[in-house]
């Protein structure tokens, strides 16, 4: 079923001869989509990695938004696990492919109750193994998440590497908030990855949940997180001074800000 889903979102059947496609999700950002998942999905050594695609031609959202690499919808976790495995053939790391996740990006995503990788089988954590010569992005949910985001449920378990020398941002959950990301909201989640850092780039930004939130506007945004717990650790290893935060890395500065709120209730920062 995985594998389904990801030729459905990834595949453009109107150009394909052999693959059809009754449905609407090929339509693009505008048509909304519900998953669901349920039981185990073990993903190691199957060579699938995300649902969405995970490159686009052009870094821009207009280019993400239209070429397959975004998720618009609800996802229904059903306390389902997803193993993931982020490496290229022999165990190298992944590079060239920028946006990096489940979904490269979200757009208006509801997600809840999924958990990436077991906690208690190290053999069943995952991966996510990355290295940069090009800009990139990585998280186990998405790459990217851009309008808004509600999360609740959640649980990420999946040891992350960034290696490379050109910037990544990279979060447990989401690694790159854009400039035009909305409302920002996740409860009872549980985020214990382990991340290491061996990336030259000093702007690269590695958090435990958000890797960087780049929204420089005056809007009235909210980014909330409720009953949430971050463990798990961040390791720096390439003696680089790069960004480095338990909850978010950086939140995009702007001078005379006034309508943007973080607000955080019952989080904790346990044992990182």
């Amino acid at each position: 079923t995985y594998a389904l889903a990801s030729l459905y979102y990834s595949i453009d059947s109107g150009s394909n001869p052999v693959l059809t496609n009754s449905g609407s999700a090929l339509a693009g950002i505008t048509t909304e989509q519900t998953l669901t998942f349920s039981g185990k999905i073990d993903l190691t050594d199957t060579g699938l990695r995300g649902i969405t695609r995970d490159n686009t031609p052009e870094d821009t959202l207009a280019s993400l938004r239209n070429n397959k690499a975004t998720f618009t919808g609800t996802v229904n976790g059903g306390n389902a696990t997803i193993i993931q495995d982020f490496e290229n053939i022999g165990g190298y790391p992944v590079y060239r492919h920028r946006y990096n996740g489940l979904f490269g990006m979200t757009y208006n995503a509801t997600v809840s109750n999924l958990t990436f990788g077991s906690e208690s089988v190290s053999t069943e954590k995952g991966k996510m193994a990355l290295t940069s010569n090009t800009k990139m992005f990585g998280g186990a949910l998405a790459g990217e998440a851009d309008g808004t985001l509600t999360v609740s449920g959640m649980t990420v378990n999946t040891p992350i590497t960034a290696a490379g020398g050109s910037e990544i941002y990279i979060g447990g959950l989401v690694g790159w908030a854009t400039s035009s990301i909305g409302n920002i909201k996740s409860s009872g989640g549980r985020y214990n990855c382990s991340i290491t850092d061996n990336n030259s780039k000093a702007e690269s930004c590695f958090g435990g949940i958000i890797g960087r939130i780049a929204q420089s506007s005056n809007n009235n945004v909210e980014w909330s997180f409720t009953n949430d717990t971050v463990t798990g650790s961040i390791t720096s290893t390439s003696g680089n001074p790069s960004r480095i935060g338990g909850l978010i890395t950086s939140i995009e500065n702007r001078k005379g800000t006034s309508n943007r709120a973080l607000n955080l209730t019952n989080v904790s920062v346990a044992g990182m």
